[in-house]
């Protein structure tokens, strides 16, 4: 029994219409607990549509997604905000931040509506900035960042809750080589701390830099 395990599963998009998409086909997946894992794909292959079913975003025309040996295809949109805010931390090209606020104010934001004590949260966020290097840029704006620097937000807000699993989509994606190394890098250590992440990419050189790779096209998965 793998930790995530995809069973034939299926995506549907405007079923029975003339705009009907099968955005995935009989994908059948399964990731152990601690893989670190790329899925590479061209613009419209699927790989997104993936990432959000894997994220509990989204939800499966057909077929079986267990999570931890748990079915959860077919759970309630609360029961998979639940998952996602306990176990799941999202990184995503775009960074997904708010860009007035502070660096602290975006990494805040999962607790927002939590009644866990603010004093051991903000200590956690300092340990994280420390972490990955963006403590001094606590109190700054995020849009006076670098693409860099924000992207390390990004994966600060992703790590606070303290996520089993780190799904990212394109993480690399509008950044210079350089700087993409240094996300990678910052993803390798995370894993080698007992998380499973799994990247989605267009870039194979990214790809090759994971411990499994998979292909996706035209909805369909490969092991590469």
């Amino acid at each position: 029994m793998g930790f995530i395990e995809l069973e034939n599963i299926k995506k549907i998009y405007n079923p029975n219409t003339t705009l009907e998409v099968q955005a995935l086909k009989n994908i059948n997946l399964k990731i152990e607990k601690g893989d670190f894992c790329s899925i590479l794909g061209v613009s419209g292959s699927g790989k997104s549509t993936l990432l959000y079913l894997l994220g509990c975003i989204d939800k499966p025309t057909s077929g079986i997604y267990k999570l931890e040996g748990k079915d959860v295809s077919n759970l309630s949109e609360k029961e998979l905000a639940k998952i996602r805010n306990e176990k799941i931390g999202f990184v995503l090209q775009d960074f997904g931040l708010i860009e007035e606020e502070t660096v602290i104010e975006n990494i805040m934001v999962p607790f927002l509506f939590s009644s866990k004590n603010k004093k051991s949260i903000r200590f956690k966020i300092e340990k994280i900035l420390k972490d990955l290097d963006i403590f001094d840029l606590q109190n700054k704006k995020v849009n006076l960042l670098s693409g860099g620097q924000r992207q390390r937000v990004a994966i600060a807000r992703a790590l606070i809750i303290e996520p089993e699993i780190i799904l990212a989509d394109e993480p690399t994606g509008s950044l210079d080589t350089d700087t993409s190394n240094n996300i990678m890098n910052i993803f390798k250590n995370l894993n080698k701390e007992g998380k499973t992440i799994i990247i989605v990419t267009h870039n194979l050189e990214l790809a090759k830099e994971t411990n499994k790779c998979y292909k996706i096209r035209d909805g369909l998965i490969y092991k590469v």
